[in-house]
């Protein structure tokens, strides 16, 4: 079972690092393509990578909201 600590570190580090570097190449692909220098599919890949790691992000904030709404139910209120 996953902690608080570990749920958080993973949304902060899909939200802060792996997001920003996937929106980077995202960047640098499209930046490529309308230059020429790239083809399609890649442009489309790095896009896809964007969406990718947005999903995961959320789905870690989702988690831990999940995880500490069961911790306040069995504590009887707010942590």
């Amino acid at each position: 079972m996953e902690s608080l600590n570990n749920l958080k570190k993973n949304e902060q580090l899909y939200t802060t690092t792996l997001l920003y570097q996937a929106e980077q190449w995202a960047d640098s692909a499209q930046a490529a393509y309308e230059v020429g220098k790239l083809e399609f599919s890649t442009l489309i890949n790095a896009q896809m990578q964007v969406l990718r790691m947005r999903l995961k992000a959320d789905m870690y904030r989702f988690r831990l909201y999940q995880k500490r709404a069961e911790m306040e139910e069995m504590m009887g209120g707010a942590i």
